[in-house]
């Protein structure tokens, strides 16, 4: 999947805590389902049962609370986004100022222009190549819960459907 997202990079300040960043993944998962078109929370499995009108309602009202705070909190500049490339496997990304090959960064994903909160993972950087201007960074993920992941999964899965069928679209000249 290739898109154009706000990323930020650091370095960790204190040690990691992959529960908290699999707490704070889940909320972000969350709310982005709320922001998907059908308007339905994001259902981590086949077996959970469809979210009632009520619950979608309750969801929607918390993403909006929540947004709000966080706006409110932030007040931060928009991020640059970063040509990136997410996989199965790990994020390659465009950056002027790059980490360094071999460092284990903290990437914040942010996922939708719409939702102030990213979505925060674990990354090892197995090499930096120069592309003109820029560099090309490559990572592989560290430490992911199955939540994020199976999200992840079904991001790509959907992107790659949706690039498919525009290329058949387009090789059938529909518009």
């Amino acid at each position: 999947m290739i898109r154009d997202l706000p990323l930020r990079w650091m370095a960790p300040a204190a040690p990691d805590d992959p529960v908290a960043r699999a707490r704070a993944n889940a909320s972000v998962i969350q709310f982005l389902g709320v922001l998907e078109s059908d308007g339905g929370a994001v259902n981590t499995t086949e077996s959970e049962p469809p979210v009632s009108d009520l619950q979608r309602l309750e969801s929607k009202v918390d993403a909006l609370l929540e947004l709000v705070t966080q706006l409110w909190v932030r007040g931060d500049a928009a991020l640059p986004h970063r040509r990136v490339w997410l996989s199965n496997a790990g994020v390659e990304w465009l950056d002027p100022s790059p980490p360094e090959t071999g460092s284990t960064v903290e990437l914040s994903l942010y996922m939708s222009t719409r939702f102030p909160q990213p979505l925060r993972l674990s990354v090892a950087v197995v090499g930096v190549e120069r592309e003109a201007s820029v560099f090309r960074v490559q990572s592989r993920f560290g430490d992911i819960d199955a939540m994020t992941r199976n999200y992840l999964e079904k991001l790509i899965f959907r992107e790659h459907r949706r690039a498919v069928a525009e290329a058949r679209r387009q090789r059938s000249g529909v518009a």
